[in-house]
Parts: structure tokens; C-alpha cells; sequence
């Protein structure tokens, strides 16, 4: 006769759980992203709350209605906010020691998060959609992107595209994001100018952590093609593939503008 202890039975029973939440989770998410989760796909959506999860935990965040709240911030900051430098005060309420309890953690990261985005978005988020209007220019004019190799220089055309969140995030973190984007640069091996100006933008638009971020698997797929080689043509192939998402989001972002919400 096969025996089960208590404490056998109390992880089949989380794990059950924590299964019907990610289920419950996808079709939550296709309907709190709609454009971004049929994109990703259900395993996307599936393997960004296992992360999500995972993250929370971290920070002792394990109720499902919190963990809810954590998997749809990543969707809205990067799947990384909790570490990324642009964001430092996710982080700090997630870590700070004087905050008793999961409950009033969450609470105190959603209040900011309002203000936050209250400060950068503007209505209905009218300064992001400019910003990637304005992005996307400079994306698909490749000629000065080398020049935005350059620390001031990139830092002048950051405030250019999106002058709201560069009033609020400083010039200091400006200048912080470029010298990590050099860094982060190499270690993808796009070490080049071109490579540079290109992992600035991304880190400035998707997160410091874009490059192993479920959300935006082709990214991931593109670095790790080992078709490609060199320096080089990585940068080419991943520049290609931001034009095409930036025009694709572009253009739901402004059917929706057109026609309303969906």
C-alpha cells in the first residue's frame, strides 16, 4: 500500500494551486493585455507568471489576489521592474524591512505606481504613444545611430523622444542607463556603435532585463540564433525586428485611438 504523508499531500496541494492560478492568470491576461498575450502566446503568457511568480516570492508576495497584481505590473514596467535601475522605487518598496506584510507591500506599490505613471503617461497614456512615434523614427533612420553611442548625445535624444519620463527619472540615471547599455551591449555580442544606440533604446523602452524577458521572446530568439554571426548582422537581424513590432504595436495603439477602448 502506497503511503502519502501530510506533507507530501500539502505540496501536491500547491502545486494544484499555483496550476489553477497560471490558468486562471492566462485568460485574465489576454484580457488585461490583449495585444501583448496573442502575441506571446499562451506559453509566453504561462512561462512570464512563472516568472512572476518566482520574483514575488522573493519578496515573500505569495497570495494569489497580490501575485496578480505583480504578474500584471511586468506587463506594464517589464518583466524585470522589480530590479531595473529606471525604477528604483519598485525595488526599494519590495525590499524595504520596515514594510510589514504582503498586503501593504503590494498597496504601497501600487499607490506608487499610479503616481508614476500619472507623472509619465499622461491621458489615456497620449506621452508614451508620442514617444514611440518618435522612436520608431530614429529606429528606422539609421544613420545617426551611431552618433547615440555617444553618453550626451543619447541622453539629449531620450529627453527628445520622451522628455515627461526624463524630467522625471533625472539626467543621472539618464547617463547611468548608457553606460550599463555598453556593458550589456558586450554581452550580447552587439558590441558595436550601432549595437550600443540600439541596447540603450531597448533597456530605455522594454527594461534593463529585455534581452531574457519573456514578454518579448523574439528578442531572445533573434540573440540566440546561432545563424547569425558576427556583431554586426545581430545588430541588423534585432533592429529589423523592433521595426516591426514597434509598427505593428503602433498601429493597434492607434485604432485604438481611432475607434476607442477594446
Amino acid at each position: 500500500m502506497i503511503r502519502v504523508h501530510e506533507k507530501q499531500l500539502g505540496v501536491m496541494a500547491q502545486a494544484l494551486a499555483l496550476e489553477r492560478f497560471e490558468d486562471d492568470m492566462v485568460v485574465h491576461l489576454h484580457d488585461f493585455a490583449p495585444r501583448h498575450a496573442k502575441v506571446i502566446g499562451n506559453d509566453g503568457v504561462r512561462r512570464t507568471i512563472q516568472l512572476g511568480v518566482r520574483r514575488a516570492g522573493v519578496y515573500g508576495v505569495t497570495n494569489p489576489g497580490l501575485l496578480r497584481f505583480y504578474v500584471e505590473l511586468m506587463f506594464v514596467l517589464g518583466g524585470m521592474f522589480d530590479t531595473d535601475p529606471l525604477q528604483p522605487w519598485a525595488g526599494e518598496i519590495l525590499r524595504d524591512p520596515s514594510i510589514q506584510g504582503e498586503a501593504t507591500r503590494i498597496d504601497r506599490l501600487y499607490d506608487r505606481t499610479c503616481w508614476y505613471l500619472d507623472a509619465i503617461e499622461g491621458p489615456e497614456a497620449s506621452f508614451s504613444i508620442q514617444a514611440m512615434h518618435k522612436l520608431q523614427q530614429i529606429v528606422l533612420d539609421s544613420t545617426p545611430a551611431a552618433e547615440l553611442g555617444e553618453e550626451r548625445r543619447a541622453v539629449d535624444t531620450m529627453a527628445r523622444v520622451y522628455p515627461q519620463r526624463c524630467a522625471y527619472l533625472g539626467e543621472a540615471a539618464l547617463r547611468g542607463l548608457v553606460r550599463r547599455a555598453f556593458e550589456e551591449a558586450a554581452r550580447l555580442d552587439m558590441a558595436t556603435l550601432g549595437g550600443v544606440a540600439l541596447t540603450t533604446g531597448l533597456m530605455f523602452a522594454m527594461g534593463h532585463g529585455f534581452a531574457e524577458d519573456p514578454l518579448y521572446p523574439w528578442v531572445q530568439a533573434t540573440l540566440r540564433d546561432s545563424g547569425i554571426k558576427g556583431a554586426e548582422r545581430r545588430v541588423v537581424r534585432l533592429q529589423r525586428r523592433v521595426e516591426i513590432y514597434m509598427d505593428r504595436a503602433l498601429k493597434h495603439l492607434d485604432s485604438r485611438g481611432a475607434d476607442g477602448p477594446r
